[in-house]
């Protein structure tokens, strides 16, 4: 049987250690794949997001930046945007394909998104999300376990629903029941719940969050670049600063540098390892 290869990597973003970190993989391809195959590949490797990376010919480049196109799976749907993937394929195409531009440019279905690198750190320059106030539900905060909450936001840009809390105590304590959550009726597009909370460590960090999704697969995400384009804005204008930094709080934690710029943009900058590689076999 003829078999085609697709080069894999197991990238852990927004963190510098394996182990960590958003679990991301990242494809290879030299040309594009049925939407059926990506669907299948991404749910056979089973991570929050998968990232296909379609190399464009002759690698064009422009303004210094190198241009791919880029796909978002989870293992259940194809999604809009996924920060982690995006950072994780912009450390795997400058380091292991040995890229060097100062930027990358990636072609989405979203429209252009760019990410550069400096010190380490990947950033990606986002659109900010702003947020209006709602009440929400109390079917939702007996689902979450949650008895009290501070404030409760929406962006109808994301349709993601953002509830603060009192402290990180409260914030770990929370267990979702993601069946009643998936079978939840509202009076408003629900596509992502975020909790957060101020730090217990401000020297450290000046906010926590954990972020559930169980509406496309992901029960709970280990870190959510998207939802900072909205936690961003929040935490400025709560903590009064526009240089924020961000914690994940799920089991394998991670990092987020986020800067909010006057032209209404956010840049979110992490680090990202590549802790595995190998080969995708697939027949002809």
């Amino acid at each position: 049987m003829d078999l085609k290869e697709l080069h894999y990597f197991h990238v852990d973003a927004f963190t510098d250690a394996p182990f960590a970190g958003s679990p991301t993989g990242v494809i290879l391809l030299e040309d594009a794949l049925s939407e059926e195959t990506m669907q299948m590949i991404a749910s056979e490797l089973n991570h929050s997001e998968t990232a296909f990376v379609i190399r464009q010919p002759h690698e064009v480049m422009r303004n210094q930046c190198a241009f791919y196109a880029l796909r978002w799976f989870t293992p259940e749907t194809e999604v809009h945007f996924s920060g982690s993937a995006t950072l994780a394929a912009a450390k795997v195409i400058q380091q292991e394909l040995g890229v060097s531009a100062p930027c990358i440019v990636f072609k989405t279905i979203i429209g252009e998104i760019s990410t550069k690198t400096a010190g380490g750190y990947i950033t990606l320059t986002l659109p900010v999300d702003d947020y209006e106030a709602l009440d929400p539900s109390e079917q939702v905060l007996w689902y979450l376990g949650i008895n009290n909450y501070q404030r409760a936001v929406y962006s109808r840009n994301l349709k993601k629903l953002i509830i603060e809390v009192d402290d990180e105590l409260t914030l770990s304590r929370i267990k979702p029941d993601f069946n009643k959550l998936r079978g939840i009726d509202l009076d408003f597009d629900l596509g992502g719940l975020c909790i957060t909370c101020r730090s217990s460590n401000p020297e450290d960090y000046d906010f926590a969050s954990r972020y559930f999704n169980p509406w496309i697969g992901v029960d709970e995400d280990s870190i959510t670049g998207s939802i900072h384009t909205v936690l961003a804005l929040y935490w400025s204008r709560e903590l009064e600063k526009k240089h924020l930094v961000a914690v994940q709080s799920s089991k394998r934690g991670g990092r987020l540098i986020l800067d909010l710029l006057d032209d209404g943009t956010v840049e979110i900058s992490g680090r990202a390892y590549v802790a595995i590689e190998g080969r995708i076999r697939l027949p002809i």
